[in-house]
């Protein structure tokens, strides 16, 4: 999973404040599209994102576009989606946590996130499964937090795995299993218009600041921030 990561606003909750950065290595390649999604499932550091509103803490790269995007388009019936039971529970607690330390309603943030169950399926392992899990943490040698989640995606019989997650996407192995790549390669990068706020602008080297301003601007997004 990805590590280092910070609770921020996330994208459907109205709080106004900029977000901090993960790190993650963005740019690593995948294995590509070989067929079609049909079915995806949203890996937690992508739901994260979504919920999080996360940038790369190398140089503000807006991991959270393409989660969000991704993430629109199964809420809006393009692709079915899948999470495990342990991304929601995960996702509950963060933004939970978050709004409470805010000082605000933690509880209400934390039913829009449970009524995400309604859109998603919602994989639950059982005792044989986890330990078919646990096998695969062994043979791919990737974390036991990884091989849950592949053996849910693989239990929802999704078609794609959507992570940032290094080791799978680079994964031979786990490729066998089932398609792994990135958001982006489904739904793209962000626009080349795309800036953040000067805020934020403002907090990155010199040099990367003629590359935030050509993004975007959120307002502009084709969804509800």
């Amino acid at each position: 999973m990805t590590e280092n990561v910070e609770s921020n606003p996330g994208m459907n909750f109205h709080i106004e404040k900029l977000p901090t950065f993960i790190n993650c290595s963005f740019e690593v390649k995948d294995k590509g599209i070989r067929k079609p999604p049909h079915r995806i499932f949203v890996d937690v550091c992508c739901f994260l994102d979504f919920i999080e509103r996360r940038n790369c803490k190398n140089n503000g790269y807006p991991l959270w576009y393409a989660s969000t995007i991704l993430i629109s388009e199964i809420m809006n019936g393009k692709y079915e989606g899948a999470i495990s039971q342990s991304t929601l529970e995960i996702a509950l607690t963060k933004v939970s946590n978050f709004y409470e330390k805010m000082n605000q309603d933690g509880v209400t943030a934390a039913k829009e996130v449970l009524s995400y169950k309604n859109i998603f399926y919602v994989m639950s392992l059982t005792d044989q499964e986890y330990n078919k899990a646990f096998q695969k943490s062994n043979k791919y040698h990737i974390s036991i937090e990884d091989s849950i989640q592949l053996e849910s995606a693989k239990k929802s019989s999704c078609d794609t795995f959507v992570t940032r997650d290094v080791k799978l996407l680079k994964s031979d192995e786990v490729n066998k299993e089932i398609q792994v790549v990135k958001p982006e390669t489904i739904v793209g990068k962000p626009p080349h218009n795309f800036y953040c706020k000067e805020e934020v602008i403002k907090k990155q080297p010199e040099f990367l600041k003629d590359r935030l301003k050509d993004f975007m601007s959120a307002k502009d997004l084709p969804f509800d921030f």
